[in-house]
């Protein structure tokens, strides 16, 4: 991270260019922090495991912290991460596996059942080794998603491209202009 002295001057977009101001900055309230933030970051991220000590480690750094150029996140930043990312999968001696089958075609419906299936899963690999899981996007699984990825805060649960193309495609195979060209 980058410290400005505390002599320098800080530099503050207005919308209009760049102003410059010689005064330190006041301590601001916490719900002018929350307004600000709700401005320019989407409110699910306060949700997320990393908001909270994004936060703290900004408040530790104590003022004059110069926040990293765009540069220096898609650029020096993203390449330590990426290399700490490919450590971490390095240190890995499994691959993908196959944990177990369960037969629940009559039971697919039941978004209670399908929780606790999903969730006895994580609980039987460890919650620590899950990362996401993958399923198609009915309104079942949806609700099942939700209801895990807020009781289990590090798990993610992305909607199936597949079935999502799937559904597209069967949309626009709808449209006038493309039943009659495909008919």
């Amino acid at each position: 991270m980058r410290h400005r002295r505390p002599d320098s001057q800080l530099e503050h977009g207005n919308g209009s260019g760049i102003q410059r101001s010689t005064s330190i900055r006041q301590p601001i309230a916490p719900s002018q922090l929350g307004r600000t933030s709700s401005m320019r970051i989407p409110a699910n991220t306060a949700q997320g495991p990393y908001y909270q000590s994004m936060i703290s480690s900004i408040q530790k750094s104590g003022t004059g912290i110069q926040p990293p150029t765009p540069k220096e996140i898609y650029g020096v930043y993203l390449d330590e991460e990426v290399a700490e990312l490919k450590d971490w999968i390095k240190s890995f001696k499994r691959r993908v596996v196959f944990h177990k089958s369960v037969n629940a075609s009559e039971k697919i419906q039941n978004v209670n059942y399908i929780e606790s299936l999903m969730d006895t899963m994580v609980e039987e690999i460890g919650p620590q080794y899950v990362v996401q899981i993958i399923t198609d996007n009915e309104v079942n699984f949806k609700k099942v998603s939700l209801q895990l990825m807020e009781k289990r805060k590090t798990l993610f649960w992305p909607p199936c491209a597949t079935h999502c193309i799937d559904l597209m495609l069967k949309d626009i195979g709808e449209l006038d202009a493309i039943k009659k060209c495909v008919a």
